[in-house]
């Protein structure tokens, strides 16, 4: 966070550049979280090109944001190697960062979107993939994703009544907004 334009106050404790460690006199000084600045004080430790509106800071050090990133930044695309720009928007997957257009399926290169799975596989469009090596003759099917509050209303239902009969499973079907038979499966799937 860099502060602009402080403005010295007269007859208050001396006030010492954190860069040079010498007396401000000026009228005017920056502020950072590290301290504050002799204007001319302030720029960036890589480039020291003059920080004047933003800087960032780590190790004790301020820079400018393309150097920030540049140094401390995401690297490289966890698919094509190449390297991120700072301001490019990325997508994050375990320790993985990945430029938008790289964020696909490793079999079918479909992009992926961001979709939180409970089980951590990926997802596209709510709905988990299951992939099969081209020389099998198995379909690709697409399986029921839920949300936070299904999976809740579900479980704590489930460890109440381990059996439920069809009314059990129309009125749960009611709280969730599920279907009667993706309720069936996932009972049949948890006993």
């Amino acid at each position: 966070m860099l502060d602009r334009q402080e403005e010295s106050q007269q007859g208050q404790e001396e006030v010492v550049c954190v860069g040079c460690r010498g007396r401000i006199t000026e009228r005017w000084f920056s502020k950072t979280q590290e301290g504050v600045w002799h204007s001319a004080c302030l720029r960036c430790w890589e480039c020291h090109q003059p920080l004047e509106e933003k800087c960032f800071a780590k190790h004790g050090h301020l820079y400018c944001r393309d150097d920030y990133f540049r140094i401390f930044g995401c690297g490289r695309c966890g698919r094509c190697g190449l390297d991120i720009a700072p301001q490019e928007l990325v997508m994050r997957a375990l320790r993985h960062v990945f430029h938008l257009h790289c964020f696909t399926c490793a079999s079918c290169h479909v992009q992926l979107h961001k979709e939180l799975v409970p089980s951590g596989e990926m997802s596209m469009d709510g709905y988990r993939y299951e992939h099969q090596a081209p020389n099998q003759n198995r379909t690709k099917r697409m399986r029921t994703s839920f949300k936070h509050h299904q999976l809740r209303t579900m479980k704590s239902y489930f460890n109440l009544n381990q059996n439920p009969d069809a009314k059990d499973l129309k009125q749960l079907a009611q709280k969730t907004g599920l279907s009667k038979r993706v309720l069936q499966d996932m009972t049949l799937s948890m006993t």
